[in-house]
């Protein structure tokens, strides 16, 4: 594995991590589409993870 593909593996632990200090006090879906502020913060990392693992995917298979 390359450093750049294990610069990317970090990256999508790394978003992973995040989204769930950010859920840490959220204990219902009620409580989560309530929170705007927890609500963005998660999609955004998650919306980073998924860009991070198409592109990973991608230079692994060509």
């Amino acid at each position: 594995m390359t450093d750049k593909e294990k610069k990317k593996l970090s990256d999508i632990f790394q978003a992973i991590i995040l989204i769930e200090q950010f859920t840490t006090d959220i204990l219902t879906f009620d409580d989560y589409v309530s929170d705007c502020k927890t609500q963005s913060a998660v999609e955004r990392q998650r919306n980073n993870k998924h860009a991070i693992t198409s592109k990973l995917l991608c230079h692994l298979i060509f």
